[in-house]
């Protein structure tokens, strides 16, 4: 986007179906002059954000109420050291009940956004952290609170069983 003198102009980069990109002619913007760097800036602008699933920022909890995915790497930061109680939910990609509680898991952290933690962890990826905790079966989720597991729930529960253990870990 470029912004000259109170007018907004946005460029469009149009995908061919041979794989060409091509470019939407530049557009004229108040003075008469056309925006033929708009292209360029554009793609220096794109360049120049920070991708934000790189960004240490994307590990922690967003305003959308999204669950957060954690690694062997930063589990003790995100999860141990959390102000909030904290769901992890161990899960793996080949695992047919963890492909139905995930949506659950997203419906509630959008539903406890802000007082609860939502985590998933990929058993395979992570093989230090779920012997910790004794990750026998999948899915399990392990429930954190001031960082200790007080709970957990091993196998597919549903989204009444899963809010009443959280609902008891907000009232302790």
């Amino acid at each position: 986007m470029i912004q000259g003198s109170g007018l907004l102009v946005l460029v469009l980069v149009l995908g061919c179906s041979n794989g060409a990109v091509s470019e939407v002619p530049a557009p004229v913007v108040e003075d008469g002059s056309a925006a033929s760097d708009a292209g360029q800036e554009v793609q220096e602008v794109a360049q120049t954000e920070p991708d934000v699933e790189d960004s240490p920022a994307a590990a922690e909890p967003t305003a959308v109420g999204e669950p957060v995915v954690v690694t062997d790497a930063d589990f003790e930061e995100i999860v141990l050291r959390s102000s909030m109680p904290v769901l992890v939910d161990f899960w793996a990609p080949w695992c047919p009940p963890c492909k139905v509680l995930a949506p659950i898991i997203d419906d509630l952290a959008a539903e406890y956004q802000g007082r609860v933690l939502m985590a998933k962890m990929d058993h395979d990826e992570n093989p230090e952290t779920p012997p910790k905790y004794e990750i026998k079966g999948l899915p399990t989720m392990v429930f954190f609170k001031d960082g200790q597991p007080v709970d957990r729930l091993v196998g597919l529960k549903s989204k009444e069983e899963i809010a009443a253990v959280l609902d008891s870990l907000l009232e302790s």
